[in-house]
């Protein structure tokens, strides 16, 4: 799966000026705290809400380019036929390949603005809990565990100093994108987790990274990313049930799902995915 080099011809022509933008801003550079409105941005929801003063507006001609503290550029707000877009630069490498209808701070930035160390002992813990909450009976939006785990969540990815919050971050962005329908970029989200997790086999990442294929309709993806989820853990439940999804085979199909209903008939994946 390549990355989107949308809009190429634009990021040619912005990235050259404003890399080596050294002039006095002043007045025209604004807190975006303080001038963030429905009619400036899409999504006003957005990451950016609580991570106050760690990026600014500029306003050039008829572009709103957003930079981080350091005046790096990683966003520009323009038109793409009738249709508000964003281009970010979700690297850090000076390239604006990313559209997103909304706005969304990249990794680089933050893990540029934080100060906690990167243990993977905290992220480890969360997605195990999340690995065990997968696998029981109780659907992950009743589970207390995965309540906790969403308040963990929330509070690491928005606070500077606290371990890994940079593993974390991946993670809220993931979420932020996969709820908006933004499928791709929330992919490529789980991937530089995965990596910057030394690529272990994570049954709750791997789960993750094979329902975004699925919902992309990158089904020999999925079919590979679920094959070695199951290699590595055969019991796992949701695995299984992609496997059901994902067959092509009538009378594999039809194993699987009786393996599923005579086994685990109440698993909440069975009980909505299984007919």
């Amino acid at each position: 799966m390549k990355r989107n080099l949308c809009g190429l011809g634009l990021m040619i022509l912005l990235v050259t000026p404003l890399i080596s933008l050294e002039v006095d801003l002043g007045d025209s550079l604004q807190p975006l705290m303080s001038s963030l409105t429905a009619e400036d941005f899409l999504g006003k929801d957005n990451l950016g809400l609580w991570l106050e003063n760690e990026y600014y507006v500029y306003q050039l001609e008829n572009l709103r380019i957003i930079l981080s503290m350091n005046y790096y550029p990683f966003a520009v707000l323009t038109q793409k036929g009738e249709q508000n877009v964003f281009l970010v630069d979700y690297d850090g490498d000076s390239l604006f390949d990313i559209t997103s209808q909304y706005l969304f701070i990249p990794p680089w930035v933050v893990n540029h603005y934080s100060t906690g160390e990167n243990t993977k002992d905290q992220i480890s813990e969360y997605l195990d809990n999340s690995s065990i909450a997968f696998q029981s009976d109780e659907a992950p939006g009743e589970s207390e565990t995965m309540l906790s785990n969403g308040r963990m969540l929330v509070e690491t990815a928005a606070d500077r100093d606290a371990e890994d919050r940079i593993f974390f971050y991946y993670e809220y962005l993931y979420n932020y994108l996969y709820s908006r329908k933004e499928y791709e970029t929330a992919y490529y989200c789980l991937e530089d987790l995965f990596t910057a997790l030394g690529s272990e086999i994570n049954t709750t990442l791997l789960i993750y990274m094979v329902e975004l294929a699925y919902r992309m309709n990158q089904m020999e993806q999925a079919k590979q990313i679920n094959t070695m989820l199951l290699q590595n853990y055969p019991d796992f439940i949701p695995g299984q049930v992609y496997s059901y999804l994902l067959s092509e085979d009538s009378e594999e199909k039809e194993n699987i799902k009786n393996i599923l209903l005579n086994e685990h008939q109440n698993h909440w994946m069975v009980l909505d995915k299984v007919k």
